[in-house]
């Protein structure tokens, strides 16, 4: 079974490993904590994929506010999205997820 929950420090080193293996880039601890945990980023969410407790995806969305001619829209912009290859078609689920929970929330 798969289960969809929030990314946390714990995740690191699983989620180094997909940077790594799947798009070719060395993400150190340092970087990850900064990018994922120390910055004021209330309108943030990172999602990981799991099954029996291997990460098996990951995404995160910013949230952002513009207004534009007195119209308030909302924007997300996805990052660090990644699947292994043995559940390719899961990256959708991981975005709407995602995309669900940033969107619900009291974040921004």
């Amino acid at each position: 079974m798969i289960f969809y929950i929030n990314a946390n420090k714990f995740d690191y080193p699983q989620i180094k490993n997909m940077y790594k293996n799947l798009l070719n880039y060395e993400i150190n601890e340092e970087m990850y904590e900064y990018f994922y945990y120390e910055q004021d980023l209330g309108n943030y969410n990172s999602l990981v994929a799991t099954v029996n407790d291997k990460v098996i995806g990951h995404n995160a969305i910013v949230r952002n506010k513009y207004i534009y001619k007195n119209i308030e829209i909302i924007v997300g912009l996805s990052s660090g999205g990644m699947v292994v290859p043995e559940y390719s078609g899961l990256f959708y689920q991981i975005l709407k997820r995602n995309i669900c929970l940033l969107y619900t929330s009291d974040a921004a």
